[in-house]
């Protein structure tokens, strides 16, 4: 640390930026570049892909080890974001939905500054994680009106169906219940609400 404190000393005697110093040393034993990207840290680049940051070079570029590869790969500062814990109105941890897609809605599982959204998914071989835009999800909701997730309500082509999951898009997911599958809707006229049977979250209705 004292090492660290000379060497910036010495560079404001001679008349340059300590803001050229690559890094510095913090109390907690990290070592930071000058715009806070740390040793350790959560990325992803401006491609979507998420790593770790795992070496420091010079004053704007860093080792990354990219979560799908063994390969150490060095970036540039600029095209690097950090993880956050919220962006916009997404937190880790919400459902959301792919909008465009039929039906794939996942959990939020990492977040990143620059809008990129990493979402846990889970097809026929299993789970598996994506990135995305923000934009270019939708967040799940509770209830749309008078309509709640885990209503059964009935719907003028699939008769009695439950609601699984809604959207802040207007975008929901109905079980048919009679099919057994579920069913990716985007029209609230083509469900009538008034026969509404009230669920609670272990799926016992009333």
């Amino acid at each position: 640390m004292f090492r660290n404190l000379t060497f910036i000393l010495a560079l404001a005697v001679a008349g340059l930026s300590t803001q050229s110093a690559f890094a510095i040393q913090t109390s907690t034993g990290e070592k930071c570049a000058q715009d806070k990207i740390c040793l350790g840290d959560r990325i992803v680049d401006d491609m979507g892909s998420p790593g770790t940051v795992v070496e420091l070079q010079g004053a704007d570029k860093a080792l990354i080890k990219y979560d799908d590869s063994e390969v150490i790969t060095k970036r540039e500062f600029v095209r690097l974001s950090k993880s956050v814990t919220k962006f916009e109105r997404f937190s880790v941890g919400n459902r959301v939905l792919l909008i465009g897609s039929n039906g794939d809605a996942g959990s939020i599982v990492e977040i990143f500054a620059n809008g990129y959204i990493m979402v846990e998914l889970t097809d026929r071989r299993g789970p598996y994680i994506t990135a995305e835009r923000a934009q270019d999800l939708a967040k799940g909701l509770a209830c749309i009106y008078e309509v709640c997730v885990n209503n059964i309500v009935r719907h003028w082509t699939y008769g009695e169906v439950k609601i699984v999951e809604m959207f802040d898009n207007g975008d929901f997911l109905i079980d048919t219940r009679k099919h057994g599958k579920k069913i990716l809707l985007s029209n609230m006229e083509l469900i009538d609400p008034s026969p509404k049977i009230e669920c609670d979250s272990k799926g016992v209705c009333i």
